[in-house]
């Protein structure tokens, strides 16, 4: 696929990637707004066995996406495909967002479960990770440019 193919299907392409993205932020936000609707924060707390490892949790899936790059790699030999490169940057980009997502609810449960406010700051801030990782054209763009020249050298 030449250059112009590639950007000219990009797309439907950051279509797809918003809408699972706008699904997997979603359910955290609506899972997290039941349990706020219950009024845990006005509860008192009740034990600190799920908070803690929220918190581990959450710092677990903050640092994985730094790490995501470097264990899904893209190809370094030329001749790659535009489509392979896009495939690449969605499975790191749907793996990012499984992780965050599942700290958040991981978080949410703890929530509804022990009444720390702090796991409410933990869902916000995993949920504020997940929206700056929204797809867009240029994003896409920028990625298919760079994995272009890494593969060319």
């Amino acid at each position: 696929m030449s250059v112009d193919e590639s950007a000219n299907s990009l797309g439907p392409k950051v279509l797809t990637m918003r809408v699972v993205t706008f699904a997997m932020i979603w359910g955290v936000a609506m899972y997290l707004g039941y349990v706020l609707s219950q009024g845990v924060l006005r509860q008192p707390i009740q034990g600190n066995r799920l908070a803690p490892l929220g918190i581990v949790s959450a710092a677990i899936a903050l640092a994985a996406q730094f790490l995501t790059p470097v264990l899904i790699r893209t190809p370094r030999q030329a001749g790659v495909d535009s489509e392979q490169f896009l495939s690449i940057f969605f499975t790191r980009h749907i793996i990012n967002l499984a992780l965050l997502e599942g700290s958040a609810f991981f978080n949410t449960l703890a929530l509804m479960n022990e009444h720390h406010w702090w796991s409410l700051a933990i869902v916000v801030v995993l949920l504020l990770a997940m929206l700056v990782q929204w797809p867009t054209r240029t994003r896409l763009e920028q990625f298919l440019e760079t994995a272009r020249m890494e593969a060319s050298l």
